[in-house]
């Protein structure tokens, strides 16, 4: 049974792609999950093109697996956003998610 419900918001950063077992280990199989591509972390410093491709990509994945495994998840592309909303930080759209979603409970990872 899980620990954490609907009204709980995970966010999943690109560093913590841990695989489901351990967010269903968690309790949080039944939390709703927030991920979201910044471009701000993409360009604070110079990285190679292949890097962010990698980083991106794998995000990507990971957000597929946790659809595949049924859980609610908000994803933001950085394909999806257009004119200003690319310049958008992160922390904004998490709270503009979050206050939208009526949220009670913020759950990160360290």
């Amino acid at each position: 049974m899980s620990k954490y419900g609907n009204e709980t918001l995970v966010v999943v950063l690109g560093n913590q792609l841990f695989p489901f077992a351990e967010f269903k280990q968690a309790g949080l199989r039944d939390a709703q999950f927030f991920m979201a591509e910044d471009l701000g972390l993409c360009t604070y410093v110079k990285h190679h093109q292949q890097k962010i491709i990698l980083f991106l990509a794998a995000m990507r994945a990971h957000a597929d697996e946790l659809r595949s495994q049924g859980c609610e998840l908000h994803y933001e592309s950085l394909d999806d956003q257009s004119g200003a909303e690319p310049k958008t930080k992160y922390e904004t759209k998490l709270q503009r998610f979050a206050k939208d979603k009526k949220i009670e409970r913020l759950v990160m990872f360290e």
